[in-house]
């Protein structure tokens, strides 16, 4: 039996283009603060692991506010080294995932999100170089590991579009799966997303997309990140909903980030740039960070953040920002 979890708070200072004055707020990072309970039991060979994870949003502008719960891990695994592993409930999906785990901001800030208004999150790079994995219920098969190499596959529910009445094709489910190989000091994956849509008229459409990561640690202590996506009919943020034009065609979206970190001591320095555009749109959001990270209070980490964001959308929200954080991470 395991225990887990993780605290986070942060100062945010941001100023927004054509906005008079600036915002300041307290906030979650691009983690909520969360709890995470899991347990393991051996039954004929396969190493059964069930894993609930709880996430906490500590923010709100409101007197007598409660926390926000988000019970976004739910699921079980079942392994065999010889036989490889079930995954089934609800847990991360498998397009997106390693784009967001390796961004240096996972345990900081990134790009804030209604800082006005501070709720669950921010938002890191989504939007700004991937989009985000998402809470999926789904049932999934990885292969045993051979030279390094993995496969996953799996189907999982689909969504309904938040922006538009695009809506899930009842008729078939969400299908997603995951290539990846691992070895010392070198990680690399691609993975893919299809989810059938419906319009409001009842015309079948399409969300795809693929992606491909790759993380390499070139000299001690020096790690360099790259990560690419292409989509069609996928929304600027979210994964698994189709998005048309006025025409009644998918959208095309591209993403991509790089990043570099070097750590010395109890010091850790990055550097991210990253970019999602819509092509259709002309629609462009960047993101230009630079990352402070240091040991504090023994466990915790001390973070500062300093985000040139850009944008051209007449959205305020995706306008240009200039925004710094300062904040602190306690895993336990």
């Amino acid at each position: 039996m395991n225990l887990s979890g993780y605290i986070n708070s942060n100062y945010i200072l941001e100023f927004t283009e054509n906005v008079d004055g600036s915002i300041h707020s307290i906030q979650n990072g691009l983690l909520p603060a969360a709890l995470t309970f899991s347990a393991s039991k051996v039954v004929s060979g396969w190493t059964v692991t069930p894993t609930f994870g709880i996430f906490y949003g500590l923010s709100s502008n409101q007197a007598l506010a409660f926390s926000q719960v988000d019970a976004r891990q739910v699921f079980f695994t079942a392994s065999k080294p010889t036989s490889g592993t079930f995954t089934v409930g609800r847990n991360f999906g498998l397009f997106g995932f390693d784009a967001i785990i390796a961004d240096f901001s996972l345990l900081g800030v990134g790009a804030g999100f209604l800082p006005q208004s501070p709720g669950l999150t921010t938002l890191g790079g989504i939007a700004y170089g991937y989009y985000y994995c998402d809470r999926l219920n789904q049932i999934n098969y990885t292969t045993p590991d051979f030279g390094g190499f993995t496969a996953t596959v799996g189907l999982y529910q689909g969504l309904d579009a938040l922006l538009t009445d695009v809506s899930n094709d009842p008729s078939r489910p969400g299908i997603h799966g995951k290539l990846a190989y691992a070895s010392d000091g070198f990680t690399a994956s691609t993975s893919f997303i299809n989810q059938a849509s419906l319009t409001a008229t009842g015309r079948e459409v399409n969300a795809t997309g693929f992606d491909v990561f790759a993380k390499v640690t070139a000299v001690e202590h020096l790690e360099l990140v790259g990560y690419f996506s292409s989509g069609s009919g996928l929304e600027d943020v979210l994964l698994g909903t189709a998005i048309l034009s006025d025409g009644g065609n998918e959208y095309s979206t591209n993403t991509f980030y790089v990043q570099g970190s070097y750590a010395f001591g109890a010091n850790t320095l990055a550097v991210y740039y990253g970019q999602s555009s819509n092509t259709d749109l002309n629609d462009n959001n960047t993101r230009l960070s630079f990352h402070y990270r240091r040991a504090a209070f023994g466990a915790a980490l001390f973070n500062v953040g300093f985000h040139l964001l850009g944008g051209s959308s007449d959205d305020v929200d995706k306008a240009g920002k200039t925004q710094l954080n300062a904040g602190f991470f306690l895993p336990f």
